[in-house]
This record gives structure tokens, sequence and C-alpha cells, in this order.
């Protein structure tokens, strides 16, 4: 939205990844840094060097933002600077709403997270009547990708009478304000159940936690208790059945296969394998940076399910052995080469956002299945030319010194 400007607000030391990753995504329409000197951060005049600033942006833009967002780094949080009269400044003279993204790792251990705060500000910015009565809407939140609005989810659910709403398909303020009317919200991501659940005390939006997913059944089963909760009919035995056939192709493929999990297969990587598991990889192992209470009801299904699969912790100090001497696996999935480089005749695949519904899910498979059939290709080309008698062009000509030398 052309509506709403950005502005980093950080030392010159963080500004460089906050800068590098906005670019990275494709940000850079009306995202703005504020370099912090150490004279204002001690002296704390922190908030009176962004008011200054804001001010001064004020006066050159035509036409002037409507919305106004900062992003404030770990630094802020340990001197608390208050934005509250920028806030109310903004919003009396010049009817302009303001939020602050609070970017803080230091706290990443807390029970609620800056991952969790900033889309709960995001969504926060809405303004919406919570007594009217909700539109035949439905959003999605905690999408990471852009979404595709030609999967059936969106087929589906249009069939039906009910728009699908993305914040990133807002054209303007009026339909970003307009996801406060809508009947649900569909959370893909855990990250987002703050927000959610923000939502549902300020605008009297009702959620639902899908959650994304690389088993087909329990895409079936997301949509079911979507008929549930919206009381209609959805159609999605064609796309259910597509998904299945593509499941057996998989089976197929990943015959004599085994598998490893990284550790940047979803947010929950046990969570993955389970999935990945449940449509018939042999999973061999799984690696995990942190071992959660949440994540209690995946461990009991591998347990259950795949009690041959092994989950290793890749903070502790043991994996410095793994490394040295690893499982052998044929393929890593979403991992870090770290753990693997001694595993030989490995493959690597690197998937996508995990799916929500079946089409993206396709597309999942699709990019699994061909990374599989290209690198087994290449390999078997790099085999054949090891076995053969072509001298390299790069290959040493060894020779012994003759005696005079």
């Amino acid at each position: 939205m052309s509506e709403v400007i950005h502005i980093l607000l950080a030392p010159l030391s963080c500004m460089r990844h906050c800068d590098f990753d906005l670019k990275l995504n494709g940000y850079t329409q009306d995202v703005y840094s504020l370099f912090l000197s150490e004279k204002e951060i001690v002296s704390g005049k922190v908030a009176d060097v962004l008011k200054e600033c804001i001010l001064d942006l004020l006066k050159r833009l035509n036409p002037r933002p409507k919305v106004i967002t900062i992003t404030v780094t770990c630094i802020d949080g340990l001197i608390q600077s208050d934005y509250t009269a920028i806030r109310k400044m903004l919003m009396k003279e010049y009817g302009i709403r303001f939020g602050v993204v609070e970017m803080f790792p230091i706290l990443a251990d807390n029970k609620i997270k800056h991952t969790d705060l900033f889309p709960e500000m995001v969504y926060g910015l809405i303004q919406a009547d919570p007594d009217q009565p909700k539109k035949k809407m439905v959003n999605l939140l905690g999408h990471v990708d852009i979404v595709d609005p030609n999967t059936d989810f969106y087929q589906v659910l249009q069939k039906a009478g009910y728009e699908v709403r993305e914040i990133r398909q807002c054209k303007n303020l009026d339909e970003f304000d307009e996801m406060g009317e809508a009947c649900l919200n569909i959370v893909l991501s855990a990250f987002h159940l703050h927000a959610a659940r923000m939502m549902e005390r300020k605008y009297n939006v009702p959620y639902f936690f899908w959650n994304e997913s690389m088993n087909p059944d329990t895409i079936q089963r997301n949509y079911e208790e979507l008929e549930r909760r919206l009381q209609c009919k959805l159609e999605i035995d064609d796309f259910y059945q597509a998904a299945k056939e593509k499941v057996e192709k998989m089976r197929k493929l990943s015959e004599g296969k085994s598998f490893a999990i990284g550790q940047r297969l979803d947010y929950v990587p046990v969570k993955a394998a389970c999935e990945l598991t449940a449509i018939g990889l042999n999973v061999k192992y799984v690696f995990t940076d942190q071992i959660r209470k949440a994540d209690i009801e995946y461990y009991e299904w591998l347990g259950l399910h795949s009690p041959q699969t092994h989950v290793y912790l890749s903070s502790d100090i043991s994996m410095r052995s793994f490394m040295y001497h690893p499982e052998p696996v044929d393929i890593l999935v979403n991992g870090s080469m770290m753990f693997m480089k001694n595993v030989e005749g490995l493959m690597t695949v690197e998937l996508p956002e995990e799916p929500y519904d079946f089409q993206t899910f396709l597309q999942v498979m699709e990019a699994f299945e061909e990374q599989i059939s290209h690198k087994a290709q290449k390999k078997n080309e790099c085999e054949k030319k090891d076995s053969g008698n072509e001298v390299s062009m790069f290959a040493r000509a060894w020779k012994t010194y003759s005696g005079e030398v």
C-alpha cells in the first residue's frame, strides 16, 4: 500500500542486516533508514530525532502517508524510548496512524517473542467497528510468500460465496480496514496466533489455526473444520484426489531412499518429519534447534509410527561427533551441510514454504520431485565420467625430478 511508509530506526551495526533483509525480500518502496549515533542513544534523544525525521518527511511527501510504522531494535529494548507523544501528535494533527515494530532478538526466549508482537502491531492498526455485522470474508494470516489467488482455497471459498483476503492483496487502507470486518481468520503460522487472539478481542473476528502441512489428509481435515465453522459445503474432492495421486507418485520415486530433515523445514522440523513420514517417506532422522513442550504431540506420533526415526538436537555439543561420523542418508531436506559434509553421495533438496491447500501441496511435491530426479541424473552422469577413461583438462601430470635436479 503506497499510503504507508516505514522507517528503520537503529544503530549502524543493526541497520546493515535490517536494510539488507528488506531489500533481499523486495521491499524498496516507501522504506526509510534513520541511523542512530551513540550520542543520541546515550542521551535519550531517540524519540526527538525520530520526530524531527517524521516532520521533515511530511513536508516533502505528497501525498502524505496515512500510516507510519517504525522498526526499533535491541538497543531500544534496553533504553525504552517512549513514542507515545509521537503517536498522539500524528493522529491529532495529521490523522496518521502510527505503529512500532519491536525487533528484539535478545528476548527470543520470552513466552511472547518479538516475532509474535510484530504481526499483532500490524493488524492492530486496523480501524473497524467490532459491533458491525461481519462480511462473508475470510482472512489468511501468516503466509510467508506472496499468496497465489488461483489455488483451491480461493476457488472453493469463492464458489461458496466467500471472499478471501490476504494483507498483501490490499490495494489501499480501506481494504486493509475491511479485514477487521471478516467473519473468520485462518491462521497458517503459529507466529500469527498472538495477532489472531488480539483480533478476536478487538474486532470480534474468531480464528481457526489451520497450520500449513505436507499431508493431504491434514489439509482435508482442515477443510472439514472450515465447513463446520462456516456451515457450508466446500467442493474439494477433485483437489484431494489429485493430491493423493501425487503422494503415490512420490512414494514410488522415494523407494529405497532415506531422508534427513533439516532445521529450516517449517518452524517445527519434527512436525515436518511426521508429515513426510505419513506420506510414505523413510525419514531416518531430523535435526531441531530446540525441543519444546508444545511439540510433544509430534514426538509422540513419531515414537508410535516411526520409532526408528532419530531426533538430533543440533545445538548439543555431542553433534561435533556426529559431524565426523554422521549416519548415512540419501537425501537432506532443507538442512545445513555443516552436519552432513562427511556423508558421501548426499543429495540436498530445498523446498519452499509448506503448503496450506491441495494445489500448493502439489507445487511443493513437484519441486521435491524435480530436484530429486535432476540431482539423481547428474549424480549418474558424474559416476559415468569417473568410471570412464576420459582425462580431465584440469588433471595434473605428476612427474619425478630427474637425478641432476
